[in-house]
């Protein structure tokens, strides 16, 4: 259990960043399947407690989208939140 995290208590997000390969950010790629080969930026909000969900975001196929900002952390958080994005399962 996370520390401050009660009972009924809304859970709280810890961010990570990662833009290198290398120790955690490879094993979470690994176990988002996501490609590792890829230059394509993308965000993974892992919830492990809700029986190993993950979900991702990444930048819209049309290239605009050159660089993670907080706005975007937000609307991905919100989504998340919201149930309004696609839920993965660890496998």
């Amino acid at each position: 259990m996370i520390a401050g995290a009660a009972e009924g208590a809304e859970r709280h997000l810890v961010f990570a960043t990662a833009n290198e390969q290398g120790s955690i950010a490879d094993q979470v790629r690994k176990l988002c399947k996501l490609d590792a080969s890829s230059a394509t930026m993308s965000m993974v909000l892992l919830d492990i407690p809700d029986e190993g969900a993950f979900y991702v975001w990444a930048p819209p196929a049309d290239g605009a989208t050159t660089a993670i900002t907080e706005d975007l952390e937000r609307q991905f958080t919100a989504a998340y939140k919201n149930k309004t994005i696609v839920r993965h399962q660890l496998g």
